[in-house]
C-alpha cells in the first residue's frame, strides 16, 4: 500500500480469468507470428483520491469494501511480485528507479482510464464510499489493471507492440478510452486528479487571413465545406468586423453538421434531369401527411410517438408518502431509430455502447419526460475477411489503421450495445446484422469497390410516455425559469462528435477520432432516468416544464435548442457546468460530447423539489443558467480576462450568429470596480498584484478570505516580538472574536425564527412566504394546496351514449329468464320518454324536483322487475346529485340488492354482536342490480346481475306464499300443456279399435271428450294437491280413477 496527503494504491483482485489470459497469450503469439509469452499475472489496482489522511480505522473500511473477486495468491512469487510494483507511486523518484532493475524480460503494463475522463466503475465505487459513510473522506476512487508478462529471453516486446499499435492487447486494452503506462512510466496523482487552472478563450485571426480558418478547420475537425467557410468570413469580416472565438467555430460546426442538420436529406433531388417536388425528407415525412392516424406527435420530437391503449400506469404517490399505485390511463407507445456510425467504426465498445445510451436518452426526452422500455441494435459492414475462413465473393479494401476491422465490429459492438442495455436496465430484444463488398460500375464505366466501408450502427427502441405529458406543445419554459443540466460531468471526451460523423470513414485523423468519441456511463444515466421517473408520477404537476436529450454538439447543440423551441432566450454561467477536469476551456465545457445528460427548464417555485428528487436519487445536477424573455443567448465564462461571449438567434437564416462583448480588462481592474461598489474589501498595490494569480471562478467570500490569508502571511513576517507587531495581532484577534460572536448570535436569532415558521402538514416544507392570515387559514402550503386543488371543468353537454342498448322487451324477456337461469351482466341503456321524464337544466334542479325523479325511475323501471321474476329487491345503495357544482355531473343512482342474498345480512347492534340472520337469507344468489338517470340528458341504465334460485314471493295475511305473475304464467302453461297431452293419448287409445268406433258412431264421440275432461280433472287435481300442501295422495287418485272409469 502507498499512501500520502492526496493518493492511496491499494492493489486489488486477480484481473483477468485464465480463459482472459489463454486468449490474450494467444493472441500476442498470434500477431507476431511466435512463441512469445512465457507467463502472464494480472490484478486490479485501486486509485483513492483522499480529502485527507486515512486514519487505521478508516483504512481498513476501505479494504473490507475493495476485497471482492479472487484475491492473489502471494505464496506465488509472480504474484507477489505483482502486488509489490503496484504500490509504487511515480510521484517518488525511488520508485522509478526500482521500476528500472526489473528484469529485462519482465514486462509491467497498467491499464487505466484516459486522463480527463471518469469510468462507470469509479461512479459506482465513489458513491458506494458516499454512502458507506466516506464521502466525507475521499474525493473520488478509480481502478486501473496491471498485467505482468515474461517473454522469452531477449525478444523485444515493447517494439513488436508498438509497430502493431498493441492490436493483440485488444482483449484488455482500448486504446480509445484507456491509457498504457509501461515499466518504468509509473501513474502519477498528476494522470488521475489532478485539477488545472482553466483555459483560456481562443480567438481565430480570419481577419487577416483566411488561411487560418481553413487551418482551424482542419486541425480542429470541424467538417466545414467551402461555401461554409466563405460564410463564416463574411459574417465576422464584413458584418460583425471581428475575428470569431473558438467556441463560436466550433458551435457552428457541430450545429451545422451533416449529423445535426441533414443537408443531404434536405437537398434537392434531381434524377435523370428531372428535378423532383421533394427533398428526401420530404419524401419520408410524406407518409406521416398521407396517413396521420393514430399517431400523437412525428418529427418534432426526440422520438414519435402514437395513439395506446388502455393500461396501467404503476408509479409513485408522493401525496401517499411514494406509495406505489396503479392510475388506469391511455399509455402512449413511442418509438425511435437513430444511426451511431462514426464512434463505432472508431471503438466499437464504447462506440455502440454510446449509441444504445443515446437512444435510450432520446425516448426518455419525449414531452416532458418519458419512460424507455425496450431495445434493438443492428450492424452493416463490409465483408468479414475472418482468418482461415475467408469466402470466395469477400473483397479485400483495406482500412486505416485507427479505423476497426469489420470482424471486430461484429464481435465489439453487438457486446458494447447490449451491455449499456442491461446495465441501464432496459432489454435489448432484437437486432441484424449483413455484410456487403461489391464491385460495380460507376457513371464513367469503370469498376468501383463499393460496400459499407464506414459501418452503419443502428440503435433503436420503444418506450411509454403519460397522455398528460406526451406533447412538449403543451407546456413552455416560463421566463425567469432555471435551466439545469442533468446527470454526469463534463468531459474532455466527444468533443467534434458531431463534425466527425459528417466525415467519410479515414478522412479524419486518429487523434480527432479518438477525440470525438465518448464514453459511456450507464450506472449514470439510470440515475437520471430516475429522476423524471419522479417527475412523471406527478403527472401534470411534474416540475419539469420542457427537457431535452444532450447528444451530437453537446451544450452547444441543446441548450440553444431548449429555450429557442420555447420562445425564449437565456443567459448561462459556463463555469456553473459541473465538469470533472476544471482545467476545461470555455469552447471544451460548452462544445464537449460527454454522455448522461439532460437539459430542462424547472421553475423557481418548484427548483427546491426538484433538487430534492435529485438528491435522493444521488444524481449530479447544476443549474446553468436563467431563461430570458428576450431571445438572446448570453454565455458568460469568468478566465483571466474575464471575457463574455453572447450570441443571438437568427430565425431567418436557421443558425446562431455569435457576437462577443470583449473587455480586454486585467484582472486587477476587476479587483478595482469591487472597491468602487463599496463591497467592504480594502486593498493594497501589493495585494492587487496577488490577486491576479488566483483561479478565474474567484468568489466575493474566497477574495476577502484570500486577503485575510495574506495579510497575516506577508504584510508582517519580519518582527514577531516588535510590540507594536504584537499590538496589531492583539486587536485582530479581538476584532476576529468579536465577528465569531456576532455571526454565532446572528445563527441563534435564525435558528430561533425558523422555530417559530410553520411547517406544511404534508410536505413538512417551512411556509416563508405566506402571510397571516393564509397560516392561519390553512395547515398546508401553496404547492400542497394547488397540487390538490379540483382543476375546473368544462360543463358537460348532452351526448349520445356509443351504444344504446334500448329494447325494453327484450331486456323484461331475458331478466323473466332468470326464474330459470342465472343472468349475469345483463344491461338496459337508453333516453327516457320526455313527456314522462321531462330535461332540466343545472339551473332548475332542487331537491323535490330530484326526489320525485328518482321515485318514478325506481317505479317505472325496478317494479316491473320485482313483479316479473318475484324477487324482493331492495336499495343497498343510493345517492342524489351534487346541486351546488355544476361542473359535475347529474346522476341520480341505485345499487338494489335480493332481499334473500345471504351476503348481504344486517349486522345486529346488540352489545353481544351477534348476527341477527333473517330466515329469507338463504341463497347465494350475489346480486346486484345498479340503476342510474343523467337528469340533463334523460339517459337511464340498468345492470342486472342475479343468480337464479327459488324465490319467496310477498307473504299474504294467511301466511301463504303468493305467487309471482312469472310463475302464475307458468303454471297455466303447464295446465294447458297438459290437457293436450292427455286428449292426444286418448284419441290415440280410441283410434286403435275400428270395429268400435263403426259400431258405436256418436256414442264413441261422446265418450272421447268425457275421457279427455276426466283427465284433464285429474292433472289439475295433482297439481292443487302440490302447491297447496293439503289432502292425500291416495284420496286424490281413487277420485281421479273413479272419474275416469265412469
Amino acid at each position: 500500500m502507498s499512501q500520502d496527503s492526496r493518493m492511496i494504491i491499494l492493489p486489488g483482485s486477480q484481473a483477468l480469468s485464465n480463459f482472459r489470459v489463454s486468449n490474450l497469450i494467444s493472441e500476442i503469439d498470434n500477431s507476431l507470428k511466435s512463441s512469445v509469452v512465457i507467463d502472464v499475472r494480472s490484478c486490479h489496482i485501486h486509485y483513492i483520491h483522499t480529502k485527507s489522511l486515512l486514519d487505521e480505522v478508516t483504512l481498513n473500511k476501505v479494504k473490507t469494501l475493495l476485497k471482492y473477486d479472487n484475491e492473489l495468491d502471494l505464496s506465488d512469487p509472480k504474484s507477489k511480485l505483482l502486488n509489490e510494483l503496484v504500490q509504487l507511486d511515480g510521484d517518488h523518484q525511488d520508485s522509478v528507479d526500482k521500476l528500472k532493475s526489473l528484469h529485462s524480460d519482465t514486462y509491467l503494463f497498467r491499464i487505466l482510464p484516459r486522463p480527463g475522463t471518469i469510468s462507470p466503475w469509479s461512479s459506482k465505487a465513489t458513491n458506494i464510499m458516499e454512502v458507506c459513510g466516506l464521502g466525507d473522506k475521499i474525493e473520488r476512487i478509480e481502478r486501473g489493471t496491471a498485467v505482468l508478462i515474461d517473454v522469452r529471453p531477449g525478444f523485444p516486446l515493447l517494439e513488436q507492440l508498438h509497430n502493431e499499435q498493441y492490436a493483440s492487447f485488444a482483449s484488455v486494452y482500448d486504446r480509445m478510452t484507456q491509457t498504457l503506462f509501461i515499466n518504468d512510466s509509473v501513474p502519477k496523482y498528476n494522470d488521475l486528479f489532478e485539477e488545472h487552472e482553466p483555459k483560456p478563450l481562443v480567438h481565430v485571426d480570419i481577419i487577416s487571413s483566411k488561411e487560418n480558418l481553413i487551418k482551424a478547420n482542419k486541425e480542429m475537425g470541424l467538417a466545414l465545406d467551402d461555401g461554409e467557410i466563405s460564410y463564416l468570413i463574411d459574417a465576422f469580416k464584413n458584418n460583425l468586423n471581428r475575428n470569431p472565438t473558438d467556441v463560436e467555430l466550433f458551435m457552428f460546426a457541430q450545429v451545422n453538421s451533416e449529423h445535426c442538420r441533414h443537408k443531404i436529406f434536405n437537398a434537392d433531388w434531381t434524377i435523370d434531369n428531372e428535378k423532383k417536388d421533394m427533398s428526401l425528407f420530404q419524401m419520408i415525412r410524406n407518409t406521416h401527411n398521407l396517413n396521420p392516424q393514430y399517431t400523437v406527435s412525428a418529427y418534432s420530437d426526440n422520438a414519435a410517438v402514437f395513439e395506446g391503449s388502455p393500461a396501467y400506469y404503476f408509479g409513485p404517490n408522493l401525496e401517499k408518502r411514494n406509495t406505489w399505485t396503479s392510475t388506469k390511463e391511455t399509455v402512449h407507445t413511442l418509438i425511435k431509430v437513430e444511426t451511431h456510425n462514426h464512434p463505432t467504426a472508431v471503438s466499437p465498445f464504447p462506440g455502440a455502447a454510446t449509441g444504445s445510451g443515446g437512444e435510450i436518452r432520446d425516448e426518455g426526452a419525449v414531452g416532458r419526460g418519458s419512460k424507455p422500455k425496450c431495445g434493438l441494435s443492428g450492424f452493416s459492414v463490409s465483408d468479414l475477411e475472418i482468418p482461415d475462413l475467408k469466402q470466395p465473393w469477400e473483397l479485400s479494401v483495406g482500412k486505416p489503421n485507427h479505423i476497426a476491422s469489420p470482424l471486430d465490429i461484429m464481435i465489439e459492438a453487438p457486446l458494447g450495445s447490449a451491455a449499456f442495455n442491461n446495465e441501464f436496465g432496459r432489454p435489448c430484444i432484437t437486432g441484424y446484422f449483413r455484410t456487403l463488398t461489391t464491385s460495380v460500375k460507376n457513371s464513367e464505366g469503370k469498376d468501383e469497390i463499393r460496400g459499407f466501408h464506414k459501418p452503419i450502427m443502428i440503435a433503436g427502441g420503444m418506450g411509454a410516455v403519460r397522455p398528460q405529458l406526451s406533447l412538449k406543445s403543451d407546456f413552455k419554459i416560463t421566463p425567469g425559469s432555471a435551466i439545469i443540466v442533468l446527470g454526469g460531468q463534463s468531459m474532455l471526451i466527444g468533443l467534434g462528435g458531431g463534425a466527425a460523423s459528417s466525415v467519410a470513414s479515414g478522412e479524419g485523423s486518429a487523434d480527432l477520432d479518438f477525440a470525438s468519441v465518448q464514453r459511456g456511463n450507464p450506472e449514470m444515466q439510470r440515475r437520471a432516468q430516475q429522476v423524471i421517473d419522479a417527475c412523471n408520477s406527478l403527472g401534470v404537476d411534474s416540475p419539469i416544464q420542457c427537457i431535452h436529450d444532450v447528444g451530437a454538439g453537446g451544450l452547444s447543440n441543446a441548450l440553444p435548442e431548449l429555450v429557442h423551441d420555447n420562445g425564449l432566450g437565456a443567459k448561462f454561467e459556463l463555469r456553473d457546468i459541473l465538469s470533472l477536469e476544471p482545467g476545461m476551456s470555455p469552447m471544451e465545457l460548452w462544445c464537449n460530447e460527454s454522455q448522461e445528460r439532460y437539459v430542462l427548464g424547472v421553475s423557481q417555485s418548484n427548483l427546491e423539489f426538484f433538487k430534492n428528487i435529485c438528491e435522493r436519487e444521488r444524481c449530479p445536477f447544476a443549474v446553468v443558467g436563467t431563461a430570458t424573455s428576450e431571445q438572446r443567448l448570453i454565455n458568460n465564462a469568468e478566465t483571466d480576462e474575464n471575457d463574455e461571449e453572447t450570441s443571438e438567434f437568427d430565425d431567418q437564416e436557421g443558425e446562431n450568429d455569435v457576437e462577443e462583448n470583449n473587455r480586454n480588462e486585467p484582472f486587477k481592474n476587476y479587483i478595482k470596480s469591487i472597491v468602487e461598489r463599496g463591497d467592504g474589501l480594502a486593498f493594497d498595490n501589493q495585494y492587487q498584484q496577488h490577486s491576479t494569480q488566483l483561479p478565474a471562478q474567484s468568489s466575493h467570500s474566497l477574495l476577502q478570505s484570500q486577503q485575510q490569508h495574506f495579510h497575516r502571511h506577508h504584510q508582517h513576517p519580519h518582527n514577531n516580538h516588535d510590540p507594536q507587531y504584537q499590538d496589531h495581532q492583539h486587536h485582530q484577534q479581538l476584532s476576529l472574536n468579536l465577528q465569531q460572536r456576532q455571526r454565532k448570535r446572528q445563527r441563534n436569532e435564525k435558528s430561533d425564527i425558523d422555530k417559530d415558521i410553520k411547517k406544511c402538514s404534508r410536505c413538512r416544507m417551512k411556509r416563508v412566504h405566506e402571510n397571516e392570515n393564509e397560516l392561519e387559514k390553512y395547515q398546508t402550503c401553496i404547492q400542497c394546496r394547488e397540487r390538490r386543488k379540483v382543476k375546473e371543468k368544462k360543463p358537460r353537454g348532452p351526448m349520445k351514449l356509443p351504444e344504446l342498448r334500448d329494447d325494453w322487451k327484450g331486456f323484461l324477456d331475458k331478466v323473466a329468464m332468470n326464474s330459470i337461469m342465472d343472468v349475469q351482466g345483463h344491461i338496459y341503456r337508453a333516453y327516457t320518454d320526455e313527456r314522462q321524464f321531462p330535461r332540466y337544466s343545472h339551473d332548475d334542479l332542487t331537491t323535490d324536483i330530484v326526489q320525485k325523479i328518482g321515485d318514478k325511475i325506481v317505479e317505472k323501471y325496478i317494479h316491473p322487475l320485482q313483479e316479473l321474476t318475484g324477487f324482493k329487491f331492495a336499495i343497498r345503495d343510493h345517492h342524489n346529485p351534487p346541486l351546488y357544482d355544476k361542473n359535475r355531473s347529474k346522476k341520480i343512482t341505485w345499487m338494489f340488492i335480493c332481499s334473500q342474498d345471504k351476503f348481504r345480512r344486517r349486522k345486529s347492534r346488540s352489545e353481544n354482536k351477534r348476527q341477527v340472520l333473517n330466515k329469507l337469507k338463504t341463497e347465494e344468489c350475489c346480486s346486484k342490480i345498479s340503476l342510474s338517470y343523467d337528469i340533463i340528458n334523460g339517459i337511464v341504465q340498468i345492470s342486472y346481475n342475479h343468480k337464479h334460485h327459488k324465490p319467496y314471493n310477498l307473504i299474504d295475511s294467511s301466511g301463504a306464499i303468493k305467487p309471482s305473475r312469472i310463475h302464475l304464467e307458468n303454471e297455466q302453461a303447464e295446465v294447458d300443456r297438459a290437457v293436450m297431452e292427455a286428449a292426444a293419448a286418448a284419441v290415440a287409445a280410441v283410434a286403435a279399435s275400428d270395429e268400435k268406433k263403426e259400431a258405436k258412431g256418436e256414442e264413441h264421440e261422446e265418450n272421447k271428450i268425457v275421457i279427455a275432461r276426466s283427465h284433464a280433472r285429474n292433472d289439475n287435481n295433482n297439481n292443487n294437491d302440490n302447491n297447496n300442501n293439503s289432502g292425500t295422495g291416495t284420496n286424490g287418485n281413487n277420485e281421479n280413477i273413479s272419474s275416469g272409469d265412469e
